[in-house]
């Protein structure tokens, strides 16, 4: 959990991509299908750990903040919009590695395979959709947070409470969606 001028922002779970793919290619999938889910987890870890990333600039933005070094907050905060926005490119590409998975899984798969897959992808496919929405959510968020620290007015500071929300309200349904998928993959 990061703060930022005491509201609270809860820290987004990571987007897990994570079954026996070993087992996977042994059952017959496309071969196709291990190469492109390997890539696809490996943008599923960046895009964690430039959130990750993101969170932990946040929280030296406020600290800045907090001690009146406004310039500085500024400069961090610049650096988590880029750091944002890269975590939404890499998003962005991992829903196109997805929907390469569901096109192999259509035009290769057994129906066997498919039945047993396509529900697993289409969790990610939901969680991968939140992600994008919460890296424009937390755009919106760091908007917010550059008019409160230049304007110093109180109707701007109160304004990241409201952005805070729905940050948090996102990051809410990025981890029922990492539940719901480690459910299945689980089963």
């Amino acid at each position: 959990m990061i703060v930022f001028g005491g509201a609270a922002v809860l820290t987004a779970a990571v987007i897990v991509f994570d079954f026996d793919l070993e087992g996977a290619e042994s059952s017959g999938l496309p071969s196709q299908f291990a190469s492109i889910y390997r890539s696809a987890a490996d943008y599923g870890r960046d895009v964690t750990e430039l959130t990750e990333r993101t969170q932990s600039i946040i929280a030296e933005v406020n600290a800045f903040d907090t001690d009146g070094r406004k310039e500085e907050a500024l400069v961090k905060l610049a650096e988590a919009e880029d750091v944002n926005r890269a975590a939404k490119e890499k998003a962005h590409t991992l829903a196109l590695k997805l929907q390469d998975i569901v096109r192999i899984l259509n035009d290769e798969a057994t129906f066997m395979q498919k039945r047993a897959l396509l529900g697993i992808v289409d969790v990610e496919i939901a969680l991968v959709q939140e992600f994008v929405a919460y890296t424009q959510e937390m755009q919106t968020f760091l908007y917010t947070v550059r008019l409160a620290i230049t304007s110093a007015e109180y109707d701007d500071r109160a304004a990241v409470y409201a952005e805070v929300t729905a940050v948090n309200e996102r990051v809410r349904r990025i981890n029922a969606l990492n539940a719901e998928f480690a459910r299945r993959v689980n089963l």
